[in-house]
């Protein structure tokens, strides 16, 4: 299978590493370039002479240099060499240092293999296990009864008292909930010091955050009534983690062929956190794929290439709207052919989904998906997407530039994440190429 440049730029780890990349992109930085069916490899002069190997199956690769990020630059460049002037790359026997390599990686990834089959360990002491779940549950509950009176006094005082609130307000409150051991719930408090004056409606949006959090207040009262996937996504959603084995044996599993359709990075006070959407050719599920990053360290996500796709397995977090999945495969190859996209005809569509998910899963802030025949349209200042029925969504960021560019205003399938008020523009798919927007 080929790779575009547009591509490339997805599997980079940051816009510096993508830069620096394309500064390798000549063959005049490579006295050593050469590749097979199932590698591409090359010698960089740096420092050092640096040596690049890159799996073509599924462009997992590895260099010598010292970089922390993955893929590096050489890696890019390389890459970027072969999807810019492909007869540069002459056809030839690797090297050792090559053959070693995958030989090497070829083990390690029949040991995760091995290593995913065998069963999980017992707890080395149940009681003691049981013991402090209990002890957390009761904190969890205390917690939860004093931020439910904070929650009705803010409401009872009138959002208008918000105003002159400090940052500090919603802060302090998110801090005793981290102390009641409910990091979830704190975090979405601390996400409420955004809303006031973001915009002219913004104390609707306010009291409708607050609802769902009053919801998951009382919901969790009775959270033994539930289903068990209602009772995970309370849990999930207060702070309670999803380990590795209850992950394995409660989690779902969904075979298929996934379509790339891109991704979305944000950053909050501790974390940053980058969402790699994908969805099945033939079950049409939504899958997200999150990796966190802490502080400059580039994010270490999957190698999947924005716009391909995968027959692969994912293995879904337990819920009543599974949307968070993971690999069972740590480094699946892109299919060759062209696959038929996924997606939604039309707006309507689209929504009823949307809607299908808040009726399932009411605190789900992030919704993906493709839809189809949609071009570009402004009212004013706002431009929208527009379906062929004359449905439409409003977009975030402004002016579509890139999207008009490349569609010349003709109806286009475009990916993208949508929050309830927001269209994020994630990728164009065009006359069977892929643009990352």
């Amino acid at each position: 299978m080929s790779i575009s440049l547009e591509q490339i730029k997805g599997l980079a780890p940051d816009d510096k590493s993508v830069a620096a990349g394309r500064k390798l992109n000549a063959v005049r930085h490579w006295p050593t370039l050469g590749k097979n069916d199932q590698v591409l490899w090359g010698e960089c002069k740096g420092s050092a002479l640096y040596q690049v190997k890159i799996d073509l199956s599924n462009y997992g690769s590895a260099c010598s240099c010292p970089s922390r990020k993955f893929p590096c630059k050489h890696a890019l460049g390389l890459l970027m060499i072969l999807a810019s002037d492909p007869s540069s790359v002459q056809a030839a026997e690797p090297p050792e240092w090559v053959t070693t390599w995958l030989e090497k990686r070829q083990q390690r990834q029949e040991a995760k293999v091995q290593k995913a089959a065998e069963p999980a360990k017992k707890a080395a002491d149940p009681k003691a296990q049981a013991r402090r779940a209990a002890q957390r549950l009761k904190r969890v509950q205390a917690g939860l009864d004093q931020f439910e009176l904070w929650l009705q006094d803010l409401v009872r005082s009138g959002l208008a008292q918000v105003d002159a609130q400090p940052p500090s307000f919603w802060n302090e409150q998110a801090k005793r909930l981290v102390d009641s051991q409910a990091p979830g719930l704190a975090a979405r408090v601390e996400s409420l010091a955004a809303i006031p004056h973001a915009s002219s409606n913004w104390p609707q949006k306010l009291l409708h955050e607050l609802g769902k959090l009053q919801l998951a207040v009382h919901a969790f009262r009775r959270v033994d009534s539930l289903s068990p996937e209602s009772q995970a996504d309370l849990r999930q959603l207060i702070g309670w983690t999803v380990t590795k084995e209850e992950l394995q044996t409660e989690g779902i599993r969904i075979k298929d062929r996934w379509k790339v359709l891109g991704k979305r990075a944000e950053e909050t006070e501790r974390v940053r956190v980058e969402r790699l959407w994908l969805m099945g050719c033939e079950t049409g599920q939504v899958a997200v794929i999150l990796t966190f990053a802490v502080g400059n360290r580039p994010f270490e996500a999957p190698p999947l290439l924005l716009g391909s796709a995968y027959e692969t397995e994912l293995l879904f977090y337990p819920s009543s709207f599974p949307q968070r999945a993971v690999l069972t495969e740590a480094e699946p190859s892109p299919l060759k052919q062209h696959q038929e996209l996924p997606g939604y005809a039309d707006v309507e569509s689209f929504l009823d989904a949307v809607a299908t998910g808040v009726s399932r899963q009411p605190w789900t802030l992030q919704y993906a998906g493709m839809l189809h025949e949609v071009t570009p349209a402004v009212e004013g200042e706002q431009w929208y997407l527009r379906d062929r029925q004359g449905h439409s969504l409003p977009l975030a960021g402004g002016m579509p530039w890139s999207w008009l560019a490349h569609s010349g205003g003709q109806p286009t399938s475009l990916s993208g994440e949508w929050d309830g008020e927001w269209f994020y523009p994630m990728g164009l798919f065009f006359n069977e190429k892929f643009r990352a927007l």
